[in-house]
């Protein structure tokens, strides 16, 4: 058996960061991605579906699908899961990277997600707001934050 809590008890601040950055992440993408699931053209966050003319998407209800479920809820997900380490074993299996937590590898694959969601976005939008590159360094932060030895030192697993 092995175990996070065991071995240290203080969390490191950039970890608190990454968790705060996770939640704030689930709060912003979660409501929007429920707006464009409400309302697949957009209208009501003030979009239009031209601008997905070079997308093979006729309107927002994937993206919206994505952002409320896979950068919102999972977010608060991965956040949870480093906040109190549970151990939830399928999780440890497919995130568990390196003898660390699986909410550690969730999050490092959150941030990386992050910044894919944003080259796409305006590789296939282009460029639309101050809130993409605003995005994209959040999720630089969120990759750098899991890559800081007091971050993966915390989440590593020692046995009991």
């Amino acid at each position: 058996r092995v175990s996070v809590k065991s071995a240290v008890k203080k969390r490191p601040s950039a970890y608190w960061g990454l968790i705060g950055l996770l939640v704030f992440l689930c709060i912003s993408a979660a409501p929007a991605g429920l707006a464009l699931v409400l309302d697949a053209s957009g209208a009501s966050l003030g979009m239009t579906t031209e601008g997905l003319a070079g997308s093979f998407l006729p309107d927002y209800l994937i993206p919206g699908l994505f952002l409320l479920c896979v950068l919102g809820l999972w977010s608060l997900v991965v956040a949870y899961g480093l906040w109190q380490l549970p151990d939830w074993g399928g999780l440890q299996r497919v995130f568990g990277w390196g003898g660390r937590h699986w909410s550690w590898g969730a999050a490092l694959l959150q941030g990386m997600i992050l910044v894919a969601w944003i080259v796409i976005q305006v590789l296939i939008v282009g460029y639309a707001s101050w809130l993409q590159p605003f995005y994209f360094g959040i999720g630089m932060l969120m990759v750098g934050l899991c890559l800081t030895a007091s971050v993966r030192g915390y989440a590593a697993i020692r046995p009991q």
